[in-house]
C-alpha cells in the first residue's frame, strides 16, 4: 500500500527501472529460540527496490528490519521464499552477485590493529581485482570523499571519534563501487548534528554513484529526509509503504519546510497506526 500527503512537491527524477534492483518474494525466516521452539521473524514478506532508490526500513526493535537486511546481503538464507538481486538469486549469481553489494553495520567494525588506510583497503585486498595503482587511487578518493584528511589515514580506530569511525566504514564499503549499499542504523550512536552531516554525505555519494540503498533506522526525521520510499515494518511484515517526493538535491533547509512537516506527520501516523501495541 502506498500513501502520500496532500499537496506533494515536485517529484524526484530518480530512476525507476521496470526490473527491480532488489526483490523479496514471499520471504519468511524462522529461528530456534532458547526454549527450542521455532520463532518466526519474517512472514511472507514481499518487497521491491528500484535501481537508484533509497528505501528505508522503519519500525520498532525486534520487527525484523536487521534480519531482512542480512537476507538481502546474502548473509542469511531465508527459511522460505526468494531474494533476487538484479533478477538473479544468490545461488545463480554466486560470488559475482555478492560483490555488487556492500554492507555498513551499526558498529563501524574496524579492525583495531589496522590503520584507517589499511581498514579501508581491506575489501580490495580480499577481492584482488584491482591493480595496485588503481586500488590506491580508489582508496584515496573515498577517504577524501568522506572527509578524512591524510593526517587521519595512519591513525588506528582507537584514535578516532565515533563520527570518524563511521566515515571510515562508509569509505571501506564504497571502495569496491557497489551497485547496492545496505546500511543497518549506521548513524544511531551519533549526535543529531553529526547525524545530519552524514545524512548529507550519504545523499551526495548516492547522487554521484547512482547506487541503490536499503537503509534501516528508528529515526522518523532521518527516514523522511533520506528516503525515496519508507517501508513500515511490524512483527516481520511490511505493513505500509510511503513514497517520498522532494525536489533534488535535498538541502538542510528542507527539514524546516512545510512539505517536510507533512511527510513527517504522515510517516509518524503510519508507523504508530501499523505497529502493534506492546500493551
Amino acid at each position: 500500500m502506498s500513501v502520500s500527503p496532500h499537496d506533494q512537491p515536485t517529484p524526484s527524477t530518480k530512476p525507476n527501472a521496470a526490473q527491480p534492483e532488489l526483490e523479496c518474494r514471499d520471504v519468511a525466516m524462522e529461528f530456534i529460540n532458547s526454549r527450542g521452539f521455532a520463532e518466526q521473524v519474517l512472514k511472507d514478506l514481499n518487497l521491491r527496490v528500484s535501481s537508484g532508490e533509497i528505501l528505508t526500513l522503519l519500525g520498532p526493535s525486534g520487527c525484523g528490519k536487521s534480519t531482512l537486511l542480512r537476507i538481502l546481503a546474502g548473509l542469511l538464507s531465508p527459511t522460505k521464499g526468494d531474494v533476487l538481486v538484479q533478477g538473479q538469486s544468490f545461488q545463480q549469481g554466486g560470488r559475482t552477485l555478492k560483490d555488487r553489494l556492500s554492507f555498513v553495520f551499526q558498529e563501524p567494525a574496524l579492525l583495531p590493529w589496522r590503520t584507517v588506510w589499511e581498514n579501508v583497503s581491506l575489501p580490495l585486498q580480499l577481492r584482488r581485482k584491482q591493480k595496485t595503482a588503481d586500488a590506491k587511487e580508489s582508496i584515496e578518493h573515498w577517504l577524501a570523499m568522506v572527509g578524512l584528511s591524510p593526517k587521519d589515514w595512519s591513525k588506528k580506530p582507537g584514535q578516532l571519534s565515533g563520527g570518524m569511525k563511521m566515515r571510515a566504514s562508509i569509505a571501506r564499503a564504497m571502495t569496491t563501487r557497489p551497485r547496492i549499499l545496505l546500511m543497518d542504523e549506521p548513524f544511531a550512536a551519533l549526535d543529531d548534528v553529526l547525524r545530519s552531516r552524514l545524512n548529507d554525505l550519504l545523499l551526495k555519494i548516492v547522487a554521484e554513484e547512482k547506487c541503490t540503498v536499503v537503509f534501516v533506522t528508528h529515526n522518523i526525521t532521518e527516514a523522511v529526509y533520506m528516503s525515496d520510499s519508507i517501508a513500515i515494518m511490524d512483527q516481520g511484515k511490511l505493513s505500509e509503504r510511503l513514497e517520498i517526493r522532494f525536489t533534488e538535491p535535498r538541502t538542510k533547509e528542507l527539514r524546516s519546510s512545510p512539505d517536510f512537516s507533512r511527510y513527517y506527520a504522515t510517516a509518524s501516523a503510519s508507523l504508530f497506526r501499523n505497529v502493534t501495541s506492546d500493551e
